[in-house]
């Protein structure tokens, strides 16, 4: 049995708006040019991820890096 966390994409075939881990936490990319913390991970070359925890109404930010077609960008 794997100890990863069961995440299920939501959206269309064509973009995943938003990934539902573990039935609890919603995680998706932020690409508003508004967003300033967005802007700051661009900046830095990264990608930013806000995430909302649905069962304590918490919120944060992760960055990974930017990946293209599978590959990643070092």
């Amino acid at each position: 049995m794997s100890d990863a966390p069961t995440r299920i994409p939501i959206g269309c075939d064509g973009h995943t708006h938003v990934v539902l881990i573990d039935a609890r936490y919603l995680r998706w990319r932020c690409t508003d040019r508004n967003c300033p913390d967005a802007r700051r991970a661009q900046r830095r070359g990264v990608w930013l991820f806000h995430v909302h925890d649905t069962h304590t109404g918490e919120r944060w930010n992760e960055e990974e890096p930017v990946r293209l077609q599978g590959l990643q960008v070092a």
